[in-house]
């Protein structure tokens, strides 16, 4: 039987599956999701926490399945293919994507409007040195949303950056019209190497 040659979009697709992953390479809803200026008060103080997505694996297979990724050379903006590092998981980073992943459900709409990244790692004690931050809406599984980011050329860039050393994933169940809410946060601290 003669190999089968593929490509890094379904070979990471292949390995999820085999990692239990389940992966679900379909595209996000058709909609585009709208913008809109977020409020500092938008929560209400007393509002239950969201429940996270159903099935979202546990940090750890969610730091090996992006490590995969970024070992894998791909294109993302330039002519060269590119790798990168290997992520630490960070408590701090996920508790701000959390945050923002809740104020996103609230809304019912992805933005990146609000306080600004470093306002928001700052706020969970992470000192941010550099900082990105990738979202998505409607996904259903971590494989959909990785292979959502690793297709968008910037967001592959941002996911590919070798002057990361940290990260965190959420992502909150919500109501119409997507369901889904997906915060990526991405971080180098002060005094980190490199």
């Amino acid at each position: 039987m003669p190999t089968q040659l593929l490509t890094p979009r379904f070979a990471l697709a292949a390995w999820l599956g085999l990692a239990g992953l389940q992966p679900a390479l379909a595209a996000p809803p058709a909609t585009a999701p709208a913008s809109a200026p977020a409020s500092a008060a938008a929560s209400a103080p007393s509002r239950k926490p969201s429940p996270d997505c159903p099935g979202l694996p546990d940090p750890e297979r969610i730091l090996q399945a992006f490590n995969v990724a970024r070992a894998t050379p791909r294109v993302c903006t330039g002519e060269s293919p590119i790798s990168a590092g290997p992520l630490r998981w960070d408590a701090r980073l996920f508790s701000s994507a959390r945050i923002s992943a809740e104020q996103m459900s609230d809304r019912g709409r992805l933005s990146h409007t609000g306080a600004s990244l470093r306002e928001r790692t700052g706020q969970v004690g992470y000192r941010m040195r550099l900082a990105g931050e990738n979202l998505g809406v409607g996904h259903r599984d971590l494989a959909g949303v990785l292979a959502h980011w690793l297709d968008s050329p910037e967001h592959c860039a941002n996911l590919m950056d070798d002057k990361f050393q940290d990260m965190a994933l959420a992502c909150v169940a919500g109501g119409p019209p997507y369901e889904r809410y997906w915060v990526l946060l991405l971080g180098r601290e002060q005094g980190q190497g490199r």
